[in-house]
């Protein structure tokens, strides 16, 4: 079973996902606010800045603690406006379910057969 590139998934619900040079302590950042079209700055209306001097492994469990944050407070019909900070160690998450969840919210539009096979 193949893992789920988070930074991809992050990529494919919109974000622009990127390294940033950020304080010791914190490990990531999410900005979003769908009601406008793009954040001053960036490419898009939601954001993720992972700590680029922090390990492949804490770059990855930030950005998927940031998208499972967005992912739950998300609906279909539901803009959401979020701003939030990533410090210290955090519990792994399990991006496939998040990948999951994405596809039965409908935020990415996959066959489910191959996105099962996938993730």
């Amino acid at each position: 079973m193949e893992k789920t590139d988070v930074f991809k998934l992050a990529c494919e619900l919109g974000f622009d996902v990127r390294g940033a040079e950020l304080d010791n302590d914190i490990n990531s950042l999410i900005i979003v606010n769908e009601n406008w079209d793009k954040i001053p700055g960036f490419e898009s209306n939601k954001v993720i800045a992972y700590n680029c001097k922090k390990d492949i492994i804490i770059k990855r469990n930030s950005v998927a603690i940031h998208l499972n944050e967005y992912v739950t407070s998300k609906s279909e019909q539901e803009k959401v406006v979020l701003a939030k900070r990533n410090k210290g160690l955090n519990s792994p998450i399990d991006i496939n379910l998040i990948a999951l969840e994405c596809f039965e919210k409908g935020f990415i539009k996959k066959d489910k057969k191959k996105l099962i096979k996938m993730y």
